[in-house]
């Protein structure tokens, strides 16, 4: 595996770590007026759904398999004055191990002065076969509430199935469902007593890719949601309550970036904004590499101001049977009508984020014009904009925008090689393409992934400080081939 493939792999597995940081915040009271979710029409059979909204706060339920990302989901939805969130389950076939993502849960709804919220956690493993998330990213996700410097509880709260029948059942209005993990909890719930299909007005679910690459290696057919368990997620499209599914056509509209989290520290006005910059302040590479994105923040968005994404509806299924397809959702004449988005508005999509992080209080996401394009069209990639800097004082800031219409990952490489000429560089690119090797100094001297575009249809922007010196943009395809776009030049500053 040549050095940039691994860190393209590196950066997409290290998107689900952690690392500690701590701190006391205080919780604001202020809640937005967010915008109501439109009704959604779908498949019901003999079901009865209610799809209309109350004219209280609308009752959702959570079930998450409490990484990062389900974190800030979660804490956006309690930040909104028209959601109420009746429990949360955690499934134990995502990203967390229960109980160790039902305790991470509780300590992050306690923090932020939510601890009447149940939390329990459910199933283990998935409906049929074993596929499991890389063990790796599993204990990662199990540390996130320690970490992340919460107080975290001793936890042993299993009977995630019947809390989320007996929650649903229980409303007085019709349930709306964040699905944000793979689906074997609230498959096994339907299963166990289908008539709480007739109170769940919609699910909206975070998982699959429909017309874009996956994410699962090596493959890149399915997307971890579904392929942990793509029996369940099967069940679910056909239970006939509307969905809407949010899928990585659309969550690559949304890559973090240093330029939102810059937003985000500098207006943080409650406990939730500060949980959330605490972890982009300790996992910082995932604003540098191009593959962490926010894939349930947009799925909890989507549910509250549906305007963030466009749409179409599709008759799909998930393949359910064994080999490089398995969990990848494809068009079926006789498969469920679901509401899919396909794309989103990214900078709609930051504000209403950061706004209801904040608990209604305004916010503004700027993302500064880029200085550079790279573009992966077909099998080519190309550098546009200026190719000399002038460094202000020890480095040059350079922003860069990278648009990927290929199929498959692709980093985007910023490499200086004191010593070693740009024509030795552009040979070595060349050479790593035949034997799947790359110079040993290019290792030495810190060629870096600055940030990507890792998924089909997929776009970052992000800013790369540069050194003087002389650099190359190398670009790499997931099937290992290297091009050099071009050269920049980085002039000495006079500080």
């Amino acid at each position: 595996m040549s050095t940039i493939r691994f860190a393209a792999r590196l950066c997409l597995a290290m998107t689900l770590a952690l690392a500690s940081c701590g701190g006391d915040v205080q919780v604001e009271d202020a809640h937005p007026e967010a915008p109501t979710s439109a009704a959604l029409a779908g498949d019901a059979g003999d079901v009865v759904v209610n799809s209309t909204r109350p004219d209280g706060p609308t009752p959702v339920v959570v079930d998450a398999d409490m990484g990062g990302d389900d974190m800030m989901a979660l804490l956006y939805l309690l930040g909104q004055s028209d959601v109420s969130v009746l429990a949360v389950t955690v499934t134990g076939t995502g990203l967390a191990h229960c109980p160790a993502g039902g305790a991470n849960a509780r300590a992050i709804l306690d923090h932020v002065g939510a601890e009447e919220i149940p939390v329990a956690c459910g199933a283990v493993e998935p409906l049929a076969g074993s596929n499991a998330f890389l063990d790796e990213w599993r204990d990662g996700a199990d540390l996130l509430g320690a970490q992340l410097g919460l107080e975290v509880p001793g936890f042993e709260g299993s009977g995630a199935i019947d809390l989320l029948i007996d929650t649903v059942a229980g409303s007085s209005e019709p349930v709306r469902l964040l699905a944000i993990g793979p689906l074997t909890n609230v498959a096994l719930a339907i299963d166990q007593d289908p008539e709480i299909l007739e109170n769940l007005a919609e699910i909206v679910i975070m998982g699959g890719a429909v017309d874009v690459s996956g994410s699962v290696d090596p493959e890149y057919w399915a997307e971890w949601n579904f392929w942990a368990d793509p029996v369940a997620a099967n069940r679910v499209l056909r239970s006939g309550v509307p969905i809407t599914l949010v899928p990585l056509d659309a969550t690559n509209s949304v890559p973090a970036s240093v330029f939102f989290h810059e937003a985000l520290a500098a207006q943080k006005a409650t406990a939730s904004a500060e949980l959330v910059d605490r972890f982009f302040v300790v996992n910082d590479f995932n604003l540098v590499g191009g593959a962490y994105f926010f894939w349930d923040p947009l799925a909890a968005v989507a549910m509250i101001d549906p305007g963030v994404a466009t749409y179409e509806t599709r008759h799909l299924k998930v393949v359910e049977e064994a080999g490089a397809e398995l969990g990848a959702v494809v068009d079926s004449p006789d498969g469920p009508e679901v509401r899919v988005a396909l794309a989103a508005d990214r900078q709609r999509f930051e504000e209403v984020f950061l706004t209801g992080l904040n608990r209604g209080v305004p916010s503004k996401v700027d993302v500064p014009t880029p200085d550079l394009t790279v573009q992966f069209s077909d099998a080519a990639c190309t550098l546009e904009g200026p190719t000399i800097f002038d460094a202000e004082e020890t480095t040059a800031a350079v922003v860069v925008e990278v648009g990927n219409d290929t199929t498959g990952t692709v980093a985007v490489v910023f490499g200086l090689h004191p010593g070693a000429s740009i024509e030795q560089v552009k040979a070595d690119a060349a050479l790593a393409n035949t034997t799947d090797e790359t110079p040993p100094y290019w290792e030495e001297t810190g060629l870096a992934v600055a940030f990507g575009a890792p998924l089909t249809g997929g776009s970052a922007t992000g800013r790369v400080d540069l050194v003087p010196g002389e650099h190359v943009v190398i670009c790499s395809t997931e099937d290992n081939q290297l091009t050099v776009a071009g050269e920049i030049l980085i002039n000495p500053g006079s500080g």
